[in-house]
């Protein structure tokens, strides 16, 4: 599917792709919808207790949701994810301090997270789960988008030259990276809802 929806973008007429690919364009809007739909999901099939439990990863979901609607950057002189916000003399000390509590509850997600299940992650590359599948390749998405995401300046600053041709298309591919993101994670959750496992998180009208 993600091989389908990259050759499409390619295919169609550039004017087009930039359309479908711009900031607050048509892919960003279908990522953010996917994203709230998975946190609708997991509340509605599991019970408060498994959100209570796990809100360090539905925390993370919920961030990507608003990153992808821009809000990291669209409130604020200088976006917050951005090295230099807490230091910019551009950057008035409200902005600071409400981008700084965003920042320590992303830290805190993530670290919850690796905390409790990297290792987890880890022991069952090998043999994973079928619903692990779906968290190594939305995973797999994160770190690929993060990776293409401003490629061409990463290169440049260790002293490589990428062409223009590179560039585009890695950017139209980065942001369909990010759509998958959610995707996969749904498909984590609906696997996983599936397995004895998951029997004393779900919803008794499940």
């Amino acid at each position: 599917m993600f091989v389908i929806v990259v050759s499409l973008v390619f295919a169609l007429p550039n004017e087009v792709s930039k359309t479908l690919l711009s900031e607050s364009g048509p892919i960003e809007i279908v990522a953010a919808v996917s994203y709230l739909l998975v946190l609708a999901y997991v509340f509605k099939k599991f019970t408060w207790d498994y959100a209570k439990k796990y809100h360090y990863f539905l925390t993370i979901l919920f961030l990507f949701t608003l990153r992808e609607l821009d809000f990291d950057k669209r409130f604020t002189e200088i976006g917050i994810l951005k090295s230099k916000f807490l230091v910019s003399d551009q950057v008035p000390i409200l902005q600071k301090v409400i981008g700084g509590l965003v920042l320590l509850i992303l830290i805190y997600a993530v670290a919850r997270t690796l905390y409790h299940h990297f290792m987890q992650l880890l022991k069952s590359v090998l043999k994973p789960e079928a619903y692990m599948v779906g968290i190594y390749l939305g995973i797999g998405c994160v770190v690929a988008s993060k990776t293409l995401d401003g490629l061409e300046r990463k290169l440049h600053g260790v002293g490589f030259e990428i062409s223009n041709w590179f560039t585009q298309h890695a950017s139209h591919i980065e942001e369909v990276l990010e759509m998958f993101i959610a995707v996969f994670f749904f498909i984590a959750f609906k696997l996983y809802a599936q397995t004895p496992k998951s029997y004393q998180w779900l919803r008794k009208s499940s």
